[in-house]
């Protein structure tokens, strides 16, 4: 039986979602439980990577199990063993085609930064840049990004793994309150640290420091121009992954 899996963490203290030798994961922490549980080795399948210290609100990843349980009694027997940063949500029996990365049409993640006083309560889930920024000029720029681009530019790409650069931006929001400016994307797939750098240069644009040109000069692209900028991991979230 495959099983579809929803998970929430607190990324702080893992080096990210993918097993790492002699650094703590999410996958090792989950897969770990599974196999007390079944007493043998289970693989899961995530739907994506999160970099080290980003949070996820709704992680997917499946696996292959012959265990007689129910769904609830998979949920209650993972939540139990699991530290307390991750924590099951849901879980539910699933075809044998289902697949948490492939099958999946669209991916939303957050970033939230604080434009007003340093708060140290926050500094592993908002960035603290502490400075106002200028929304408008944020919004004019982000709609740049959207549609489909190559964004060769804008992602840490590794030359001996990613091959394909062109991703979809269903949408980019930006909202403001008195001490947060949140930006949320959709895309139907995220290549590593692209969230972040795009996030990094919409900062700069509000500063004043970056205009629309730097991200005319490197979006869509093969000449290697990269951006420089890239916001902290802990102000990224996970949010949904549709299917």
């Amino acid at each position: 039986m495959r099983y579809k899996v929803i998970v929430n963490y607190d990324g702080t203290n893992f080096n990210g979602f993918q097993r790492q030798k002699d650094y703590r994961s999410v996958e090792a922490e989950i897969e770990s439980v599974l196999e007390k549980m079944h007493k043998e080795k289970i693989r899961i399948i995530g739907a994506g990577r999160t970099d080290k210290g980003v949070h996820a609100l709704g992680q997917v990843f499946h696996f292959d199990s012959d265990l007689k349980i129910t769904e609830m009694g998979l949920k209650k027997g993972m939540n139990s063993l699991l530290p307390p940063d991750i924590y099951v949500v849901d879980v539910k029996k699933t075809s044998e085609d289902f697949h948490a990365r492939y099958s999946a049409k669209s991916k939303i993640y957050r970033y939230k930064i604080n434009v007003n006083e340093y708060n140290p309560l926050e500094v592993n889930y908002v960035y603290q840049l502490n400075r106002e920024l200028d929304i408008n000029k944020m919004i004019k720029a982000a709609t740049m990004f959207k549609g489909e681009h190559n964004f060769y530019n804008f992602c840490g790409y590794q030359e001996n793994i990613d091959k394909n650069f062109v991703r979809i931006i269903n949408s980019i929001e930006i909202r403001k309150d008195d001490k947060y400016v949140t930006i949320e994307i959709e895309g139907n797939g995220f290549i590593r640290y692209m969230v972040r750098m795009i996030v990094a240069i919409l900062v700069e644009i509000g500063l004043g420091k970056k205009d629309e040109s730097f991200i005319k000069e490197r979006l869509d692209s093969n000449i290697k121009n990269r951006s420089n900028y890239k916001v902290p991991g802990n102000g990224l979230y996970l949010v949904k992954i549709d299917y």
